[in-house]
């Protein structure tokens, strides 16, 4: 999937729900807000990212935890470092 600023968002500060679009293969893009919390945009056709988070609260949707948790380490990984910089929404793009 081609990363433009033309592509449909959908914005999601949930990181565990972030982790698993990762999972399934989503690209993320984090922002930060004036007051400094990160949020992250997931990049893709809404309706497959609604599916997906469909997927994400089906209780019976088998994930590979080693994978979710590699996909949510990651996450926070990027999380932690974005928030170091001082870069809001606005000024990205």
């Amino acid at each position: 999937m081609e990363n433009n600023k033309n592509s449909p968002t959908t914005n999601i500060e949930d990181t565990l729900l972030v982790a698993f679009m990762v999972f399934k293969g989503h690209q993320i893009k984090e922002w930060k807000d004036t007051e400094g919390h990160v949020s992250f945009d997931i990049l893709g056709e809404p309706a497959k990212i609604q599916a997906d988070m469909a997927d994400y609260y089906d209780a019976n949707y088998c994930v590979s935890i080693t994978e979710f948790v590699r996909c949510f380490k990651e996450v926070k990984s990027r999380m932690y470092n974005f928030k170091n910089l001082n870069v809001t929404k606005k000024e990205k793009e």
